[in-house]
């Protein structure tokens, strides 16, 4: 038996300044965890966080966010990256979604 419980914040103006600023460096770490992706070949999640988790943390992210950062990041790229699964094919009908992002980042 599975229970579902639906909570609603009610946070203080500073509590939602500081996860307004949260969320922001969250974002800007996972476009540089994206990039350096890219900049690498490198989409495993152990090798990309070898190459970012240090930055991450001097750019002010604390352990546990830092790793959801790059893990999350991380996963539509091997997932649909050519470069991540060479040989991986796309359905037919459906929109490349790797030459998407290959073209984003260039």
């Amino acid at each position: 038996m599975k229970f579902v419980v639906q909570v609603r914040l009610f946070p203080t103006p500073a509590q939602e300044a500081a996860l307004a600023d949260t969320l922001r460096l969250c974002n800007e770490t996972a476009n540089l965890v994206s990039r350096i992706a890219w900049e690498t070949k490198t989409f495993r999640n152990y090798d990309l966080r070898a190459h970012t988790y240090g930055e991450l943390k001097n750019m002010g992210l604390s352990a546990q966010p830092a790793q959801h950062v790059i893990k999350k990041t991380r996963s539509p790229l091997s997932r649909w990256s050519p470069l991540a699964r060479p040989g991986r094919r796309l359905r037919a009908g459906r929109p490349a979604l790797a030459e998407l992002l290959l073209r984003q980042q260039s």
